[in-house]
């Protein structure tokens, strides 16, 4: 992997709903750029072939984890049993990031799925040594392999959701939906700015040590 003189050390951040962009924007220095995917990669198409971040929110698996938590996979399953490694050297830097901030990172692996994982599909993906789910970082990393990936854990199997939030604005529209929506609007936006950070700390960390003045090879 090579960082591009003049191109913010050549890191693209991809980011899937408005909240986790708007965060993305609040927390990462100028030059960086954002992409803004849409949920499941939705509203994007590939354009910039270049390494990447992976930045925002998931759904917990491991009734270990607490909310808030960061989990920084060091690869990424599909449901078709496919595994996906992500960079080791961005893995490392974001771990670094992460600690540095105060926080104590995952780094058990990610699932990458086509809608939210509730109910009791989360303890079958969490006996398959799952941690959390998101619905982009795998298909991300399956368009190119020099990737990591930074998410937040916003729900968890003590506190599910429902399945409906794959179409947030369909679940909003039914009343036993508001208190789920509630606790979500108090605590993502929270847990996106997180997100953001560590990638902003490591992006910084990245730019400082290389100053981006010439290719480094990782």
């Amino acid at each position: 992997m090579y960082w591009l003189p003049g191109d913010s050390c050549g890191v693209t951040v991809f980011t899937a709903t408005g909240l986790e962009t708007w965060a993305a924007r609040r927390r990462l220095p100028p030059g960086i750029r954002i992409e803004h995917t849409g949920v499941a990669l939705r509203a994007w198409s590939p354009r910039h072939a270049q390494p990447f971040v992976s930045c925002g929110l998931a759904g917990g698996l491991d009734t270990a984890l607490a909310p808030g938590t960061i989990v920084i996979p060091t690869w990424v399953g599909l449901p078709t049993g496919e595994r996906l490694h992500c960079h080791a050297l961005l893995v490392a830097a974001l771990v670094t990031a992460a600690c540095r901030l105060g926080y104590a990172p995952v780094t058990a692996p990610l699932l990458t799925t086509p809608r939210i994982v509730t109910g009791a599909a989360r303890w079958e993906w969490y006996t398959r040594g799952y941690a959390a789910a998101d619905m982009e970082t795998g298909l991300l990393l399956s368009w190119r392999p020099d990737g990591a990936a930074v998410r937040v854990i916003l729900d968890t199997p003590a506190r599910d959701l429902s399945p409906a939030w794959t179409h947030p604005l369909w679940a909003l529209c039914a009343p036993r939906h508001w208190p789920e929506a509630v606790r979500l609007g108090l605590a993502a936006p929270a847990y996106a700015l997180r997100a953001a950070a560590v990638v902003a700390e490591a992006l910084r960390t990245i730019g400082e040590q290389d100053d981006c003045r010439q290719p480094v090879s990782w």
